[in-house]
């Protein structure tokens, strides 16, 4: 899709998105904010990427503006008894965004990119807001699917989460699995810590934009 966009469509820079992303430009115009770097030689921009969190588990899931937005250390995980890699460095990516000139290959999950004569700078204006999981029905979908499709997979080494999620749906425990995965039951503590924060911007743009 990247060389087709480069040859064909002659882009200059391609965003590899995910359809469960939200790519925001704080001035509302993504051309506007990687403009900002044409005249440095950048050819890679590095984002934060932020994930929603489900606490509300609300279909209507847009109305909803919860994001994980750091991190627990170390001590803090085990002080609150999280086991979940959700608020742990692991899941605290980047995804990149790049020009199509000098491409060699994209990353899996996109979240970096080999690149000939490689400029890359971190860029504070564009930020990808990732709806991974948006309630528990929306959870169960993904693992039975998900879990089906692994169970088929020669390489049993990759996708052990799934693997474990769809024993647990197996068991008849998923929703245990879900609750311990986001930590449903410490939401005061994740709150008070910071960690997880209300975010409107996404909800505030659909808003105005009479999407929701």
């Amino acid at each position: 899709m990247i060389k087709i966009a480069r040859d064909k469509y002659k882009a200059d820079w391609v965003i590899n998105a995910d359809a469960d992303e939200f790519w925001y430009s704080t001035s509302l115009n993504l051309k506007t904010d990687i403009e900002r770097y044409k005249n440095n030689n950048i050819n890679v921009l590095q984002t934060f990427l932020i994930n929603f969190h489900p606490i509300e588990n609300r279909t209507d899931f847009f109305n909803s503006y919860y994001f994980i937005k750091r991190n627990l250390s170390p001590f803090e995980q085990e002080k609150l008894n999280i086991t979940s890699n959700r608020f742990s460095d692991a899941c605290f990516r980047t995804k990149v965004l790049h020009k199509t000139k000098g491409f060699k290959m994209i990353a899996m999950g996109n979240h970096s990119k080999k690149k000939k004569n490689k400029r890359e700078v971190f860029c504070p204006y564009i930020r990808p807001y990732h709806y991974l999981v948006r309630n528990y029905k929306h959870f169960e979908a993904k693992v039975i699917k998900g879990g089906k499709a692994y169970e088929n997979y020669p390489d049993k080494i990759r996708g052990e989460h799934w693997r474990r999620w769809y024993r647990y749906y197996q068991q008849g425990r998923l929703k245990e699995a879900y609750e311990q995965e986001f930590a449903i039951n410490k939401w005061d503590k994740l709150s008070e810590y910071g960690v997880v924060v209300k975010d409107n911007t996404i909800y505030n743009y659909l808003k105005h934009n009479g999407i929701i």
